[in-house]
């Protein structure tokens, strides 16, 4: 774990503390968050982007250390811009760099192999038979796109192959189809000429309605 946050308990409320900071990082259940709160939330936050979340903190939900470690990267680095009135954009900016610094000290230590782990199902997106796989989110995350989160599809990223959906392996097996549902309700506006701006926020308000949000 990252030199920048010190381990303070290992009980079933897992939490550490940013000594620099006065911060207080807490893994949460992503599928509570996001079918309680905001179907937004994805692998981190802070009370800049959510205001369910107190001042203060951190929440993040990766199990894998590696992936933990990175979205702590990004918000420590988001937080502090924001926490010093940086713009939005500016703050973004210095979480992305943030994480790519990361990802380019340990990418040579991580194979750059297929990331293809299963294939968990075949769909129809608009009459296209489209395939599912579950994939290794890490060797996405480092070596092809650092802001892969939960999963993608074929009209979003040009690293996915055609007709592909792709969910991150460290999503929770219970949330799926919530996943795959949101990918193909993507893509789908995506064929009908949606931009992908316009496509994801259609897709994010069809997710508040499978939720009740």
């Amino acid at each position: 774990m990252s030199t920048l946050i010190k381990l303070v308990s290992r009980s079933s409320k897992k939490f550490w503390k940013v000594t620099d900071d006065k911060l207080m990082v807490y893994i949460v259940d992503a599928k509570f968050v996001r079918d309680n709160y905001s179907v937004e939330f994805t692998d981190s936050g802070s009370h800049f982007e959510f205001d369910f979340i107190p001042k203060n903190e951190i929440w993040v939900y990766r199990a894998d250390c590696l992936d933990m470690e990175s979205a702590l990267y990004y918000q420590l680095a988001y937080y502090r811009s924001k926490a010093q009135d940086f713009s939005e954009s500016k703050s973004r900016h210095n979480a992305e760099e943030a994480v790519n610094d990361f990802y380019n000290k340990i990418r040579k230590d991580v194979p750059n192999k297929n990331p293809k782990l299963k294939l968990l199902k075949i769909i129809k997106v608009h009459d296209i038979d489209v395939k599912v796989y579950l994939v290794s989110g890490g060797v996405v995350r480092v070596h092809l796109y650092p802001d892969f989160i939960e999963g993608g599809n074929w009209k979003r990223y040009k690293f996915i192959p055609k007709d592909e959906i792709w969910i991150d392996n460290v999503v929770d097996p219970s949330e799926y189809d919530k996943e795959i549902d949101h990918e193909a309700y993507e893509a789908g506006k995506m064929l009908e000429g949606e931009g992908y701006d316009k496509a994801h926020n259609d897709a994010l308000k069809n997710d508040r309605k499978g939720r009740h949000l």
